[in-house]
């Protein structure tokens, strides 16, 4: 209920005399993973009495720039709205998958999960030879699979591609909903993995450099891909905080492929639209 604040829910349960445990709910609207590891460090700063950062751009202003950004005319504002104009098609016609079932209920988004297991360890070692990040890795494979099940021998569609929206220092410790989906081109034909990575972290870049041009809209029946770096333990003096499990929805998507890597653990879980995929054909995908 949106018109009928508060919006922030918070339950505390006291689980023994030296253990607690939060749990936090917000709208989509309000928040994403990087809101909530902001969160979690200004309440530890508080609880270990240090001074926290700087007061960080409101979202008012952020909308008020956000809207002069896109109105502008110069050099960088004409090649970034180019940029996305020339993938608009790309970006509207969304890849048919095998298996796939036709929305009943297009009002509804109702998302479930499973587990995918990976192997750490290979791709931690390819992305060290290949000096990339192992989120790119992770893209690349995804983009190779998804052709793969389309069944295609070329193929040009696009995923879409998380990205945090805060490249500037000023939203750095914003809280509110500024990441962002962006379509991200997928040029897939015969060739070897090592230039496909590099093919696609070309991409990747790309959409990071022109983010702020975008206008923010992901169709309802996109291919997705999010990946996050997560610091799972914080301490303020002899108080620490874990964080059990957290979860952000903000854009629907009929199959999204999400990782977090957490110290020296990297999971990842199959997201997909019910209405779209049964639980067995998700399994198939994530085999």
């Amino acid at each position: 209920e949106l018109a009928h604040p508060p919006l922030l829910n918070l339950r505390l349960i006291q689980r023994a005399a030296d253990a607690h445990v939060l749990l936090l709910s917000l709208p989509a609207l309000c928040s994403d993973s990087v809101s909530l590891a902001s969160f979690t460090r200004e309440l530890c700063a508080v609880y270990g009495r240090q001074e926290t950062a700087t007061e960080p751009m409101q979202y008012a202003d952020f909308a008020e720039w956000q809207h002069e950004l896109l109105e502008a005319d110069d050099k960088d504002a004409q090649a970034g709205k180019s940029h996305w104009r020339n993938l608009q098609d790309l970006s509207a016609t969304a890849s048919t998958l095998p298996h796939e079932k036709r929305l009943a209920h297009p009002e509804l988004f109702e998302p479930a999960s499973i587990a995918v297991d990976l192997n750490t360890r290979i791709i931690e070692a390819f992305a060290g030879e290949q000096e990339t990040s192992v989120s790119a890795v992770l893209f690349a494979c995804w983009q190779a699979l998804i052709w793969r099940l389309t069944g295609e021998t070329e193929s040009s569609f696009a995923l879409y591609h998380l990205f945090a929206g805060r490249k500037s220092d000023d939203l750095a410790g914003a809280l509110g909903l500024y990441a962002k989906y962006l379509p991200v081109p997928c040029r897939c034909e015969d060739e070897s993995f090592n230039a496909h990575l590099r093919r696609v972290r070309n991409a990747v870049n790309e959409a990071d450099k022109w983010q702020e041009y975008f206008d923010p809209v992901m169709s309802r029946g996109s291919v997705a891909y999010d990946f996050e770096e997560r610091q799972s333990r914080y301490s303020a003096g002899d108080l620490s905080f874990t964080i059990i499990d957290q979860y952000a929805c903000f854009s629907p998507f009929k199959l999204k492929l999400s990782c977090v890597r957490s110290e020296a653990m990297l999971s990842a879980r199959l997201e997909y639209d019910t209405q779209v995929f049964d639980e067995e054909t998700v399994k198939r995908i994530g085999c």
